[in-house]
């Protein structure tokens, strides 16, 4: 692991992958390791930034999959955000490798457990439902994103 003065002379994202993959017995003073969940998904935001989407894709099934196991276990607000956070993302993923009928079902899911989190007057919720509409209409379930664009219109 680097000395603490060499933290920023690199890429803070390469320093939060080595950090989430390195030994749990290593010291790191008063930083916090991330869970497998967060290494996953910080490791696929690298991936990402550096248009490795299949690569993504994997990290963020893996990064859901311990989420989802997480928030059932633990059902918390900050569980069940992360879960959702990482759901978006991987939705995100499959559209930027030109996948939209997958994206679809992980934004819903996604939704749903933002509305439960936030409620149904969440600002954040809108612009959800209204790329989650766009997705819907690019895959060809028109009706289903009309339905969506109005609820969103009428709050």
């Amino acid at each position: 692991m680097m000395a603490s003065q060499d933290i920023f002379n690199k890429n803070p994202i390469q320093y939060l992958e080595e950090l989430a993959s390195s030994p749990s017995d290593q010291s790191y003073g008063n930083t916090p390791r991330p869970s497998g969940a967060e290494g996953h998904f910080i490791s696929a935001m690298g991936m990402i930034h550096s248009k490795r989407f299949a690569e993504a894709e994997k990290k963020l099934a893996t990064a859901a999959e311990i989420s989802q196991k997480d928030m059932e276990a633990n059902p918390t607000r900050l569980n069940k955000e992360a879960f959702a956070i990482i759901l978006l993302q991987f939705g995100f993923v499959h559209i930027l490798l030109g996948n939209k009928e997958k994206a679809a079902p992980v934004y819903q899911k996604a939704i749903e457990i933002w509305e439960d989190i936030h409620g149904k007057d969440s600002p954040k919720l809108k612009t959800l439902k209204n790329d989650y509409a766009d997705i819907l209409k690019e895959i060809g379930r028109e009706d289903e994103a009309l339905a969506i664009y109005n609820e969103t219109l009428a709050k």
